[in-house]
């Protein structure tokens, strides 16, 4: 699969191999997301779409023409504040990592692949699809609490780096291994909260 970060960093530097003022080249690639976008669409949105490292602020307009993804959908290390426009079934992984997301209004609501939402200025899980079938990871977020997360959870957990006041709202059920480091729950806490399958790394 060819990104759109390869197809833009191969533009970005032809344009600067014939600009004398490189300082204007972005502007000079603006539509080359919706012409990607277009394109997979045109392809039957089969296989997987990557927008990740693109600096964008928002996710493009032409996404919500695309209803579902016939793989993974990543937007990590961009520099989102929303999920507007988001695709909203996924039939692979979806990971928007790495933003500037304090919500998850307009994410996926069916993801059959694992949900990668960390490292982000999340205050809440409110808007998250009720089932993930593999992992989901909030960590490195601002979360007090996992209400409005997750019910089942078909892989592993981590729920890690967060200044959790308690687990209210946590999965019902983990799968797999659940992460709760750097918070301030035992063991004995965690599993009187969740039936987990797996090991509790507290």
């Amino acid at each position: 699969m060819i990104s759109l970060k390869d197809i833009i960093i191969n533009d970005v530097m032809v344009l600067l191999s014939e600009s004398k003022n490189p300082i204007f080249v972005p502007r000079r690639i603006e539509g080359r997301f919706d012409k990607y976008i277009q394109e997979y669409i045109k392809n039957g949105c089969q296989g997987n779409l990557s927008l990740e490292h693109c600096n964008l602020e928002k996710l493009p307009q032409t996404l919500k023409y695309v209803k579902e993804i016939g793989g993974y959908f990543d937007c990590d290390y961009n520099q989102l504040t929303s999920l507007e426009n988001c695709p909203q079934v996924i039939h692979g992984n979806f990971y928007c990592s790495r933003n500037k997301l304090t919500s998850l209004k307009g994410c996926p609501q069916i993801i059959d692949g694992s949900f990668m939402c960390s490292r982000n200025g999340l205050l809440s899980l409110e808007g998250c699809p009720p089932k993930i079938f593999k992992t989901f990871s909030c960590n490195g977020n601002k979360l007090t609490s996992l209400k409005g997360g997750p019910i089942e959870v078909g892989g592993d957990y981590d729920c890690t780096d967060n200044p959790l006041e308690s687990l209210e709202g946590c999965p019902k059920r983990v799968i797999g291994n659940f992460y709760c480091i750097y918070n301030k729950f035992t063991e004995e806490y965690i599993r009187s909260m969740c039936e987990i399958w797996g090991r509790v790394v507290a």
